[in-house]
């Protein structure tokens, strides 16, 4: 029997003190891409910053934490956003999801679609807190720099980061990471090495051709390495009917009137998951009666 891969993000700390993070998550943009309906460029740029926010959940110190990254751009697909959180859930979107002109090319490639200019903003939080948040200008467009930047200039860290996504007219193919991080004490010769082979792009080859970090580390000779836990991630949006229930009791009286006086079917769509919630009348009517409102006469208004 086959096995199914399934998305996951698993970390390795070799002898000389090199913090090793894979991350394939394949499986979550493909769904995600579906579940938008974005084209092939949208989708490859999603990809890209879902891998990059993944490795950083590596690093969760608390429950219910999560990691968000924000793009604004000058390119056409605007702008998107990301998330991961402590369980191994990933979302998002992009602004724009269809992009005729660069969807119609043969190969397809974020860079345009990105621009030139890029404003990435990463936050940490929790529930009702901001643990952190940084704010980096990016020159040109690249979710990658992005978060090398982020690594080494916001957070002092000596790191470096490959990302290995792929799109076509069908979808995605694939989405990996994989950030090498030299600690305090680590091995400095050995981390060069290593980022050697992203600026060369042969790390990215291997990267794309491995199905985990183990077979990784040895495409790329890596040995004495003690490897973590696997940490499954999935496609996972933290929307529900009781969000979209709470979200309704929130509106003023004005709006949830107007949107009693419609004809039509009220649905709520989440902009991370691009999933529906339709809100019945019913509720509308239940929460002005908590507010104390007549409902027998209001009713007999929004029916003349």
């Amino acid at each position: 029997m086959k096995q199914t891969i399934t998305d996951n993000r698993q970390t390795a700390l070799t002898k000389l003190k090199l913090l090793l993070t894979y991350v394939d998550i394949t499986n979550s943009a493909k769904e995600l891409e579906r579940s938008h309906l974005s084209g092939p460029t949208a989708g490859l740029v999603q990809s890209d910053a879902l891998a990059a926010v993944a490795l950083l959940g590596a690093e969760f110190s608390q429950k219910d934490e999560a990691i968000s990254l924000r793009f604004r751009v000058s390119g056409p697909v605007a702008g998107l956003l990301v998330e991961t959180t402590f369980e191994g859930g990933l979302r998002g979107y992009t602004h724009n999801k269809i992009l005729n002109d660069l969807d119609a090319r043969e190969t397809i490639t974020d860079e345009d679609a990105l621009g030139e200019l890029a404003q990435m903003t990463v936050v940490r939080s929790i529930p009702g807190k901001t643990l952190s948040n940084a704010m980096i200008d990016i020159h040109p467009a690249s979710i990658r720099d992005g978060l090398h930047e982020y690594l080494n200039k916001s957070l002092q860290r000596k790191a470096d980061v490959n990302i290995a996504v792929k799109s076509t007219v069908e979808g995605v193919t694939y989405a990996k990471a994989f950030m090498i991080e030299c600690m305090p004490d680590g091995d400095l010769n050995a981390f060069k090495k290593l980022t050697a082979k992203i600026k060369d792009g042969s790390l990215k080859k291997k990267l794309v051709k491995a199905c985990n970090l183990e077979d990784l580390c040895s495409l790329l000779k890596i040995d004495d390495y003690k490897l973590n836990d696997v940490q499954p991630l999935k496609f996972k949006c933290r929307c529900s009917a009781e969000r979209v229930e709470a979200m309704v009791n929130g509106l003023p009286d004005d709006d949830i009137k107007d949107m009693l006086k419609s004809s039509e079917e009220i649905q709520i769509v989440c902009h991370m998951c691009g999933n529906g919630f339709r809100v019945g009348k019913s509720l509308l009517w239940s929460v002005l009666e908590k507010r104390g409102h007549d409902l027998e006469f209001e009713e007999d208004l929004t029916n003349d």
